[in-house]
């Protein structure tokens, strides 16, 4: 089945391997750069994600964080730019074992919550979700 084409010509398109789902460690792939994003911990993660769809700006969101005094933003800076040259991001999931590797794809940011899929290598198979915590049991499962 492979890699749903809808999927693989998004521009938002992330590639997640879990190294340890204990810790929800792992590394954190875009198409923009060669290089990973570690994240460890699902704050961590949550963070790197959000990171990158704010500097690519898509999908945007529905709604404007509140500030407060003393809040500390988001460390995870992405340089991200429509000229850029992309590359596959299924290139690299070929080496990576198949229950680590994961797409995922982020259609809309609505309610302060995440809407999308995920392909899972090790099924072979996109699954939808409606929010993080869906999302977090597509991942452990």
């Amino acid at each position: 089945m492979g890699i749903p084409v809808r999927m693989r010509r998004a521009r938002n398109l992330m590639a997640i391997v879990l190294d340890s789902k204990e810790n929800m460690a792992g590394r954190f792939y875009t198409r923009y750069d060669t290089e990973p994003v570690e994240f460890n911990g699902v704050n961590e993660f949550f963070h790197v994600v959000n990171g990158f769809l704010d500097a690519l700006g898509s999908p945007g969101q529905m709604y404007r964080y509140r500030k407060f005094r003393g809040t500390k933003t988001n460390k995870y800076k992405f340089n991200v730019f429509r000229g850029d040259k992309v590359h596959d991001l299924t290139d690299g999931l070929e080496k990576e074992e198949p229950d680590k590797a994961y797409v995922l794809l982020i259609h809309t940011r609505d309610k302060a919550t995440w809407q999308g899929a995920v392909y899972k290598k090790a099924k072979d198979k996109s699954f939808t979700f409606k929010n993080e915590i869906e999302l977090l049991n597509i991942l452990y499962k």
